[in-house]
């Protein structure tokens, strides 16, 4: 085994061998008319796996979860629990993965330091993209089309590319406050490309730009990542750690655009905390996974985070606090959360 992978259920169901369990959850939540409910049950967890950072994952149609990781690609079978690894020597352009995705045909991407590459049974390395336009990556998505959007730096922009080439798209100026220029991108079933930036909010591109900011119902130009949910409504996580230091950008909150409004949710209204990576499962199931600071910067800076997960069922929030794992993740058919550990 060669990278860390937790699971997160809240159902009780387990399909792996346990390497480390919590107890069954009981869920001893207690609905109030004044406030959301909460819960302070412990959903069940297991690693598998150890050694190198996951930084990646994605997962396929026919099940397997795919890992980008420090040291290749990693493929698990979930119902065996094992795992095949891809390194340069099959076909990859490094050791180092950044980034994974899969298409919906089982078509896999991979992107690291300067190189692309395509799994459809065997490793193709991309060697006609501009290397200059990989590096760095903030993200990487997949279109209906099967096609790869690139989120790049140096010189930002955006990159398509599919089995004919790549064809790069300039980012507004509004989107240039960082490099690379998003945070995180997703791509709608109308196949328009969806990101989240570091300081500028949230652009939309299908093929003219589109940004959206404070005046159009976001809490603040800091966000999260982004994802996209079965009703067609884009998800975006938050940041509220400028918030919480009492800076001049509002904290931040877990936001839902729908219908052309944007709705935005807090710990009012039953979140564990307004800052967090947002995963969407096949349901519709929101799940936003928040992370606690390192114990030296949460004394520097005088702030506590909590660490745990936040869940939203389409009507109301609930909580489990506690749960070490970081995010954004992958959620299977039976409602299981898959995190990088």
């Amino acid at each position: 085994a060669i990278a860390a992978v937790v699971l997160v259920t809240v159902t009780g169901l387990l399909m792996l061998q346990l390497i480390r369990r919590s107890s069954t959850p009981t869920d001893d939540t207690t609905p109030v008319a004044t406030a959301p409910p909460t819960t302070t049950e412990t959903p069940d967890t297991v690693v598998i796996g150890a050694a190198d950072d996951v930084v990646d994952l994605a997962l396929a149609p026919d099940g397997r979860l795919w890992a980008a990781t420090e040291s290749g690609v990693v493929v698990w079978d979930l119902e065996t629990v094992s795992a095949t690894v891809f390194s340069e020597n099959d076909g990859l352009g490094g050791r180092s993965v950044d980034h994974v995705a899969v298409a919906s045909d089982g078509t896999a991407w991979a992107i690291g330091d300067s190189w692309l590459a395509r799994y459809d049974g065997g490793w193709t390395l991309l060697g006609d993209v501009d290397a200059d336009l990989l590096t760095p990556v903030g993200d990487m998505a997949i279109g209906p089309d099967g096609a790869a959007w690139i989120a790049a730096g140096g010189p930002d922009a955006l990159v398509r590319v599919d089995t004919d080439g790549a064809t790069t798209y300039a980012v507004p100026e509004g989107a240039l406050l960082a490099t690379p220029w998003a945070r995180s991108i997703a791509v709608d079933a109308d196949g328009t490309v969806w990101a989240s930036t570091w300081q500028s909010g949230v652009f939309a591109f299908d093929g003219e730009w589109q940004h959206f900011g404070v005046d159009d119902g976001l809490p603040s130009e800091v966000v999260g990542n982004i994802a996209m949910a079965p009703d067609g409504a884009v998800w975006v996580g938050g940041d509220g750690l400028y918030g919480e230091l009492g800076g001049d950008i509002p904290a931040g909150g877990i936001l839902r655009y729908r219908d052309g409004t944007w709705t935005v949710y807090t710990t009012a209204d039953g979140l564990l905390g307004n800052d967090g990576d947002v995963t969407v499962d096949p349901s519709g199931g929101v799940w936003v996974v928040h992370h606690a600071l390192p114990d030296n910067v949460a004394e520097e800076l005088g702030v506590e985070l909590p660490d745990g997960i936040s869940h939203f069922d389409g009507s109301e929030w609930r909580h489990y606090p506690g749960i070490d794992g970081r995010g954004p993740g992958v959620v299977t058919v039976d409602g299981t959360l898959w995190l990088p550990s």
